[in-house]
């Protein structure tokens, strides 16, 4: 289980982390991932205390965030705490489609009335 996060008889910290930003995994197998016994004795110190408050979860701050599981930290409390900070960016990036889009529809809406009137009063 899990073979595709082993390279060379390591884990490949890498290809976790993508998959969580790419949210091909979610807290669920997060969680198994991390009761992995190879995966589990790959881990660096225990916890994550540099998390930020909600509000400053963004793009540039997720990135940050992917770097540190190579560089420095790389445990259950990081993964999960990655796992929350893409899931909120991703959301949120879906949500401002939605609204970009809803707001072009009714642009054309309005465009479309306008010139409908300007005909129809010719």
């Amino acid at each position: 289980m899990f073979h595709e996060y082993f390279a060379n008889g390591e884990v490949d910290r890498a290809k976790i982390v993508t998959d969580i930003l790419s949210r091909k995994i979610d807290a669920k197998t997060v969680e198994q991932l991390c009761s992995n016994p190879q995966i589990k004795a790959s881990f660096t110190r225990g916890g994550f205390p540099n998390k930020r408050p909600k509000k400053e979860w963004n793009a540039k701050y997720l990135n940050l965030l992917a770097c540190v599981a190579v560089a420095e930290t790389f445990n259950k409390d990081y993964l999960l705490y990655l796992n929350k900070v893409a899931g909120y960016v991703a959301a949120k990036a879906k949500l401002k489609k939605a609204f970009a889009v809803g707001l072009l529809i009714l642009l054309v809406l309005l465009a479309g009335i306008a010139v409908f009137r300007y005909f129809a009063n010719r």
